[in-house]
């Protein structure tokens, strides 16, 4: 590693594949006043590039604020043993990744063939901490955009999120845009909330089941006593009887007569009695 120099703006490029992707515009533009007025004090971190550029190891905020204070050079000290994952450290340890950057860096890690616990011994992290952040790579969009809003701080919470959202997405969406701030406390109180909602709306489907039950069970028991009944009527003269049977529509009925079923209008009948089987 070589001392602090004066590097050409112009010869910087940034990586590509770094962890950071969130860069807040006013805080970058309240940096580059400052820079305005004081400089760069804490150079930022490069490696040389076969073509004689630098690409940043750390110090990207520094690099674009002295882009917007009209800065032609910022002083820079060459690291050329700099890994991505030295990258990730710097910034978990000044807390300046979002989680989602955190959890995109480990996705990358682990789709090279790395072991969840190889990250977090390489970070300095528990296997569960890993864990974690690792789940966000399939959050949904809504609460990957709950997440980057700022709204939640706390992974855990985001996770529990998760769950509830598996449930009852809707409940959970309008409940997380009302808030300003979502804490484990909220979340908690969210899950009681649908908890109760889900059990309401069990108890309603339940109802209706139990009379709906209830009506085919009445229409059981009215058949079966319609069907030890022998219905006659006069149809011009004739003595028919009547068939339990659906006619081709309800201004007609199904009628016997000599061991044959035939369609008649209703309204041609007269009630001759009622024989029991």
């Amino acid at each position: 590693m070589q001392g602090s120099l004066l590097l050409n703006l112009s010869d910087i490029i940034e990586d590509p594949n770094q962890p950071r992707t969130i860069f807040d515009k006013e805080s970058l533009q309240e940096l580059a006043n400052t820079i305005k007025k004081r400089g760069v004090k804490s150079p930022i971190s490069v490696r040389e590039t076969d073509d004689h550029k630098y690409i940043i190891n750390h110090g990207a905020r520094r690099y674009r604020a002295s882009l917007m204070a009209g800065l032609k050079q910022i002083p820079a000290i060459i690291d050329n043993d700099y890994t991505s994952i030295d990258q990730v450290i710097e910034n978990i340890q000044r807390d300046n990744l979002a989680p989602m950057d955190i959890a995109r860096f480990i996705d990358r890690e682990i789709k090279t063939g790395k072991k969840r616990g190889e990250i977090a011994q390489e970070l300095g992290k528990s296997n569960s901490w890993v864990s974690q952040f690792a789940s966000l790579i399939d959050l949904p969009d809504q609460l990957v955009g709950v997440l980057e809003s700022g709204k939640v701080q706390d992974i855990t919470s985001i996770n529990e999120l998760r769950k509830l959202y598996a449930k009852a997405p809707d409940e959970v969406m309008e409940a997380v845009n009302s808030f300003d701030e979502i804490s484990r406390s909220t979340v908690k109180d969210l899950k009681g909330y649908i908890e109760e909602l889900k059990k309401k709306d069990k108890e309603q489907k339940d109802q209706a089941k139990n009379a709906h039950d209830l009506d085919d069970e009445t229409d059981d028991q009215e058949d079966k006593i319609f069907a030890k009944l022998h219905l006659y009527f006069d149809y011009h003269g004739q003595k028919v009887e009547y068939r339990y049977k659906k006619p081709s529509n309800s201004d007609k009925v199904i009628v016997a007569l000599n061991g044959e079923d035939f369609e008649v209008n209703a309204n041609e009948l007269s009630v001759l009695g009622v024989d029991k089987f």
